[in-house]
């Protein structure tokens, strides 16, 4: 049985030609992890929910939770927010 290739989008191509970071073109989510102790996320569109155990933000990707202890919201703006605590793990829930 053949795979179903996917097919990329004439923007997603045109940015990969020219080689620029689609997370700044497209506006996609950029996640950054650092080790266990924090992580920075850019491109949210919103905090659904926080607390010292539990961030879950929206993205254009769909929905992304970072589970974790003593996790403190170091900055935040309208689109990026940095984290620091034990991160534990996370995952994300695709639209």
């Amino acid at each position: 049985m053949k795979k179903k290739k996917r097919k990329i989008p004439a923007a997603e191509r045109a940015i990969e030609a020219i080689d620029l970071p689609s997370e700044l073109v497209l506006g996609t989510p950029c996640i950054t992890v650092r080790g266990d102790r924090g992580a920075t996320v850019e491109n949210l569109s919103g905090i659904v929910e926080y607390d010292e155990n539990l961030l879950v933000i929206s993205t254009s990707l769909g929905i992304f939770r970072i589970k974790g202890e003593k996790l403190t919201i170091k900055s935040l703006t309208d689109v990026d927010i940095e984290l620091c605590g034990r991160i534990k793990g996370f995952d994300i829930d695709a639209d």
